[in-house]
């Protein structure tokens, strides 16, 4: 009931499964966070392993997956969030990893990055300007290395960059902000 209520009145679900996850970072993302970023990821791990020990934590994860899987199944408008004031949980890197967990879930792989990109745009209200591949739309394009619709694990090997139309390499952007990602200390 709720679900139809809130698809009938056009109502956008952000997930925010990564969140609930909090995976450790890999060791090249990690890199990026500065002292204050690190300081607070580090320490947000430890609380966040803390308050929900790991039974109770794939519990959550558990029921925040099911409830946005259903939502979908349902007809119900998805997009992606990520949340991440402080947390480590950094844009970008957890777009590709909520994705990831949408099609573990049993989304398609092109129906989970429709929900991260076209479906964002018109949450955003700039779905006239972003967000699907059209002729008078931005080019902000990732280029990958294989094919995320038959293997989702493919959208971590970027091969190219483009914003606004302009191509930049990946390795040299993450390499540029190596210990720039964080708050003030």
């Amino acid at each position: 009931m709720l679900f139809r209520h809130l698809i009938d009145k056009n109502v956008v679900a952000v997930s925010t499964l990564v969140l609930n996850e909090r995976p450790s970072l890999p060791d090249d993302v990690e890199a990026l966070l500065n002292e204050s970023g690190l300081r607070g990821y580090k320490n947000y791990q430890i609380n966040f392993k803390r308050l929900k020990g790991v039974a109770s934590q794939a519990a959550s994860q558990a029921a925040y997956t099911a409830m946005d899987i259903a939502f979908w199944r349902a007809g119900g408008h998805l997009a992606v969030g990520t949340d991440a004031a402080g947390t480590g949980v950094l844009p970008g890197y957890s777009n590709l990893r909520a994705i990831e967990l949408f099609v573990e879930a049993g989304i398609p792989p092109l129906e989970a990055i429709k929900i991260a990109t076209q479906n964002g745009a018109t949450a955003m209200g700039i779905a006239d300007d972003r967000g699907t591949i059209e002729v008078g739309k931005r080019a902000d394009l990732i280029v990958f290395d294989g094919d995320p619709s038959v293997e989702i694990k493919d959208i971590y090997k970027i091969e190219m960059v483009f914003k606004k139309g302009i191509g930049y390499d990946p390795v040299a952007l993450k390499k540029s902000a190596i210990g720039t990602i964080g708050g003030p200390g």
